[in-house]
């Protein structure tokens, strides 16, 4: 092999020998394609909470915590104005997290949380009936300094 200089016009003799074998490399193996997860039921809502807690037992072992929390979304209408509307949510919390949210949550705390969405259908005394939608929070956390 031949080689020129590009500023002298030296030539260089490199040895026909290559200087390093050309050795096999292992191929790394497939990488196996992940499986596609279930569609997960996860929400993670963060607000503010619009009443105290309630507090109840079921049973001797279970309690439950309820509150609702209100959380805001901006946005601008046709004409350039800003809008601000406010969606309320039932969170309902159960045995230990219930505990822990009657003695943090107060209202008007920030509260950031992930959950699960449940529905359920209710008949009203008028006889209609009605599909109620609630979170059951599964973590919970509370900004005491908001």
């Amino acid at each position: 092999m031949l080689i020129t200089g590009f500023r002298s016009k030296k030539q260089i003799h490199l040895p026909k020998i290559p200087i390093m074998k050309a050795e096999k490399v292992a191929k790394e193996p497939k990488k196996e394609k992940k499986e596609r997860a279930w569609p997960s039921n996860l929400i993670e809502l963060s607000g503010y909470a619009g009443s105290d807690p309630v507090f109840q037992r079921f049973g001797e072992n279970r309690l439950q915590a309820r509150f609702s929390l209100g959380t805001h979304q901006l946005f601008r209408d046709s004409s350039g104005q800003w809008i601000r509307t406010t969606v309320w949510h039932t969170i309902v919390a159960w045995d230990y997290a219930a505990r822990k949210t009657v003695d943090m949550v107060r209202r008007g705390s920030h509260v950031s949380l992930k959950g699960r969405l449940r529905s359920h259908n209710t008949t009203t005394s008028d006889g209609q009936e009605v599909n109620r939608v609630y979170i059951i929070a599964n973590e919970l956390t509370v900004n005491i300094a908001a």
